[in-house]
């Protein structure tokens, strides 16, 4: 659970924590309730000791960021590392050979997840998917000899998907000059895009974090990033195959005309600010994303407890070379595909006669559409559509 607004108040009653933000009261009650983690982004209020005891029976991690995304303070009581684990861990990051093959692992599991959230964008947007694929094809079948090949491509197929991933932005009419080294940083981001994916991105590099810790890895002896370059490595590898969940949360809310340029101010070091009525939009559809269910192993999941089983198996792979399986895609929630939406907007009023959708219908989904908000479609319209 992400519990955002500018206060939060956590307390125990009646032997049930009570969870408050601005504009929501969650009640949970004891030995009941699946909260298996709670992320605060909020700036007053209090936690009282009762709720801790509460939360630290139950093994609830308790991660504190400020407004940019940044982890002030966390507590994770049911971590233990695992000797066998870090002796694992260790060789792999010592041996070229080893390293490069999970390496791969990795970078495909990214490539994956990536080439199919693309593929779901161009069923609502015009994207130059063989474009996109073509670079992938002729970038995944260069000859790797070392970690930094390696990341040379992980680099190339990265820029392939931000720029399939800007068509989508232009056509929202959304201005965005693309993600480098300084965007990446929450405190040099110098637009709404990349703000609001920094954001995300810190709430998805948490959930990994916490996942790591607790099945017993070390989160500073990393595959692919190095060991001297980040003080999290570890967490770095394993979230780069998430990190679409963050786009599409992002792209999801733009379509819908939920959140804009407008959202967002100037902190007092010119740092760029997500307001918090717009900060709680991001938080709150995230959450929902999270609560979403995905099937993984033939049993349904909701992505947050899938990225918890995504961790565990990673974890045999390394320790008894199962096979690792990339974690199914979310989809966009939409039905309103391109071929759909230019059927609206070219209908006529004696087609409209014909498939029987009504005057007022018609003009409202059109209306919405000139303004290129998405819309959602109903089943007895989508029918008539395609009759």
């Amino acid at each position: 659970m992400i519990v955002s607004g500018d206060v939060c108040k956590i307390n125990q009653r009646d032997w049930n924590l009570i969870i408050e933000s601005e504009n929501e009261t969650s009640v949970f009650k004891p030995r009941s309730d699946n909260l298996s983690r709670v992320i605060i982004n909020g700036f007053k209020g209090y936690i009282s000791l009762q709720s801790l005891k509460w939360l630290s029976v139950h093994k609830t991690d308790i991660a504190i960021l400020d407004v940019f995304g940044n982890l002030q303070t966390s507590i994770i009581p049911r971590t233990s590392e695992n000797g066998s684990l870090l002796l694992r861990q260790t060789d792999i990051y010592r041996n070229n050979n080893l390293r490069i093959k999970f390496g791969k692992l990795l970078i495909d599991h990214k490539i994956t997840s990536q080439k199919n959230f693309i593929d779901n964008l161009s069923k609502f947007y015009s994207i130059d998917v063989n474009k996109y694929n073509t670079v992938i094809d002729f970038t995944i079948k260069q000859k790797i000899a070392t970690i930094n090949e390696l990341m040379a491509i992980e680099g190339r197929t990265t820029q392939a998907y931000w720029n399939a991933f800007s068509q989508t932005l232009k056509q929202e009419k959304v201005e965005w000059s693309g993600r480098d080294g300084r965007d990446k940083n929450n405190r040099n981001a110098n637009n709404f895009v990349n703000a609001s994916l920094n954001y995300l991105y810190s709430l998805i590099q948490h959930i990994v974090r916490v996942s790591l810790l607790v099945n017993g890895f070390t989160v500073k002896i990393g595959i692919l990033h190095d060991a001297y370059k980040s003080q999290e490595p570890l967490v770095f590898d394993l979230m780069e195959p998430l990190r679409y969940i963050a786009d599409l949360t992002l792209i999801e809310l733009i379509s819908r005309k939920e959140i804009s340029k407008r959202d967002f101010t100037f902190f007092n070091d010119f740092r760029l600010l997500i307001k918090t009525e717009a900060r709680n939009k991001l938080v709150n559809h995230f959450n929902y994303n999270l609560s979403r269910k995905i099937k993984l192993e033939n049993q349904s999941f909701q992505v947050i407890n899938a990225i918890d089983r995504y961790v565990q198996l990673f974890k045999q792979s390394l320790l008894t070379g199962r096979k690792w399986n990339t974690l199914p895609n979310l989809n966009m929630e939409r039905n309103d595909s391109t071929s759909i939406r230019n059927k609206i907007l070219l209908m006529t009023p004696i087609e409209r006669k014909v498939k029987g959708i009504n005057k007022s219908t018609l003009w409202y989904q059109q209306q919405a559409l000139r303004v290129g908000k998405a819309r959602k479609l109903y089943t007895p319209s989508i029918r008539k559509l395609k009759d």
